[in-house]
């Protein structure tokens, strides 16, 4: 919405934004930062999404690596709302090791 009120604000500005708040946020919330931005997950989602990373458990559930997708619709507790609703995110495990 700020974009579509302040016509000086182009793709170019609203990244290098991004970038500057990575740059200053500690490492594992800048991880998660880009996780979102990657991803498309809401802020809330992109944190579910990384717990669910990590454990050894439900990763194996959530990654389907022959399509190199997030399954979240498996987890539709985390992801599956009244509004928007997360099903897949492509990624390719390299970006998710960082995760």
């Amino acid at each position: 919405m700020e974009r579509f009120f302040n016509p000086d604000l182009s793709l170019e500005a609203m990244i290098a934004k991004v970038k500057e708040m990575i740059a200053i946020l500690p490492k594992t919330t800048a991880l998660v930062v880009k996780h979102a931005l990657w991803t498309g997950l809401r802020p809330s989602e992109a944190v579910e999404s990384v717990k669910l990373i990590q454990n050894s458990e439900t990763f194996t559930q959530y990654y389907d690596p022959s399509s190199m997708t997030l399954c979240h619709y498996k987890f539709p507790k985390q992801f599956i709302r009244a509004t928007k609703k997360a099903f897949l995110s492509y990624i390719t495990l390299d970006n998710l090791q960082l995760c």
